[in-house]
């Protein structure tokens, strides 16, 4: 990243019409664009987890693609919401889904305590300004036994390849510099590490059982030759983990 150009953009993106600009020239969200065969392989990866027959649902942040839930509904879920910060859907398309739509403003989830069998999200938790207070919301709107899915890429969003040994790059700034360069814009990203999610699920009450990870390779190399200056603060399963599929479960009791 050029310092000085990316606290510029991260500036000039609080204004409606380089937002709408923006918008126009490269902006998709969630799973959009992709085939009906992947959107289907992702649903799958989550439903084997647990079944949404007769269950009732949240999706988190999935910007553009409804389809996760549509899926949902049709495969027997009693209900099915998402919660985005942003309205991506038209008022004609949330009427033929059957999806309830509900924009708010990233920290409280305007649902009731306890309503909610199972929350999805797929590579958004990673964007959360405020992980702590969303992590809490879902433990307050999960019923006892509830259970949520998370796919978290916690790789720098401008090197989205796990055989770059960049792909972390954005773990050299400090910070408060960081916030600077990214905080308004899409690349943001929390930078949290797979000990950091545990840690936060856990203080809220879940039981967490990492699913799935996926780690670099190519970083790993390096990190070992301490040859990456940033990452050797982090322990070696935390500097080379670029994605995690968590399950948190709300106890009974």
């Amino acid at each position: 990243m050029h310092i000085l150009s990316e606290v510029l953009k991260n500036f000039l993106i609080q204004f409606p019409v380089v937002q709408k600009i923006s918008s126009l020239v490269n902006h998709t969200t969630g799973l959009n664009g992709q085939s009906k065969e992947a959107l289907l392989s992702t649903f799958n990866d989550y439903n084997i987890v647990t079944d949404v027959k007769g269950k009732s649902i949240l999706e988190l942040g999935p910007g553009h693609t409804y389809q996760l839930m549509e899926l949902a509904l049709q495969k027997g879920a009693k209900s099915a919401v998402i919660a985005d910060i942003i309205k991506y859907l038209d008022d004609e398309t949330i009427a033929k889904t059957g999806i309830q739509y509900i924009v708010y403003d990233g920290s409280v989830i305007p649902l009731k305590d306890q309503t909610l069998d199972l929350i999805w999200s797929h590579t958004v938790y990673e964007h959360l300004r405020y992980p702590k207070i969303t992590i809490e919301e879902t433990f307050r709107l999960l019923k006892p036994g509830g259970i949520a899915l998370h796919h978290i890429d916690l790789r720098d969003h401008l090197v989205l390849d796990e055989n770059n040994p960049d792909t972390f790059n954005n773990l050299q700034y400090s910070q408060e510099l960081f916030k600077k360069m990214t905080w308004n814009r899409s690349i943001y990203v929390n930078r949290l590490r797979i000990s950091e999610w545990i840690k936060l699920h856990e203080e809220a009450g879940f039981n967490v059982d990492v699913l799935q990870t996926w780690k670099s390779p190519a970083v790993q190399e390096k990190y070992r030759l301490k040859q990456i200056d940033y990452l050797q603060k982090y322990s070696e399963d935390d500097a080379i983990t670029s994605q995690i599929f968590i399950k948190v479960t709300k106890p009974l009791s």
